[in-house]
C-alpha cells in the first residue's frame, strides 16, 4: 500500500516539476521576446523613418553581408522607410533596396489510408456459417478511404540587396514560405532599380 502512495507521490511531483518548467522556459521566452521588440523600438525610433517591417530568418553566415555586428543577438527585421528604402533593424543598418527575389516552393504530401469492410464481413460470415463463412466473408469487397492533404515546407530563397550608399549588390539567403515571399515582393521589392 505504502509502495502505491508513495508512486502516486512521485508521479505527482514529477507531473508537477514538469509543467513548472514549461512556465518558466514560457516566461523566459516571453521576457526574451520583450527585451528584443523594446530594443527594436528603440533602433527605429531612433531612425524615425519607420513605415513597415518584416521578421524573417537568414542564413548565419549571411550576416556580416549585411553589416550585422558579430555578437548580434534579436530579430531579422527588414524595416521599409518612408523613404523607400530598406534596412535592417541594427544601428547604422545601410540603406538599402531589394531588387530580386528567387522562391521555388516545396510541398509535403501526406497520404493516410483507411481499410474497412473485410474483418467486419469475416466476422458476421464466421458467427452465422462457421469457419467457411469466414472465409467467404473475407473475401468480399474492401472499402479503401484515403485522404491527401499537401502542406508547404519552409526552404531557403536569395534575396538580391543594393547598398544605396555604394551601389554594391548582395546576396543573402533567408527562409521562405509563400506568405513572406509574397509580403516581401509586394511591399518590400524595389521594380525600377
Amino acid at each position: 500500500m505504502w509502495v502505491l502512495i508513495l508512486s502516486v507521490c512521485l508521479i505527482i511531483l514529477m507531473i508537477c516539476y514538469s509543467v513548472s518548467k514549461n512556465n518558466r522556459k514560457f516566461n523566459e521566452e516571453q521576457k526574451l521576446k520583450t527585451r528584443n521588440y523594446g530594443i527594436f523600438k528603440a533602433i527605429e525610433d531612433a531612425r524615425d523613418d519607420y513605415e513597415s517591417d518584416i521578421i524573417v530568418q537568414l542564413k548565419a553566415s549571411d550576416l556580416p553581408k549585411l553589416g550585422y555586428p558579430s555578437d548580434y543577438i534579436g530579430y531579422y527585421d527588414i524595416v521599409k522607410g518612408k523613404s523607400g528604402n530598406l534596412h535592417f533593424s541594427y544601428p547604422n543598418s545601410p540603406d538599402l533596396k531589394l531588387i530580386n527575389i528567387e522562391y521555388m516552393p516545396e510541398y509535403q504530401q501526406t497520404t493516410t489510408g483507411k481499410v474497412s469492410g473485410k474483418t467486419g464481413s469475416s466476422i458476421i460470415g464466421t458467427a452465422f456459417l462457421g469457419s467457411a463463412g469466414g472465409i467467404i466473408g473475407s473475401s468480399g469487397s474492401r472499402n479503401i478511404n484515403t485522404t491527401s492533404t499537401q502542406q508547404e515546407i519552409n526552404t531557403f530563397g536569395l534575396l538580391t540587396f543594393v547598398n544605396v550608399a555604394t551601389n554594391k549588390k548582395f546576396i543573402v539567403s533567408v527562409v521562405l514560405n509563400k506568405a513572406v515571399y509574397t509580403r516581401l515582393k509586394s511591399d518590400f521589392l524595389t521594380l525600377d532599380y
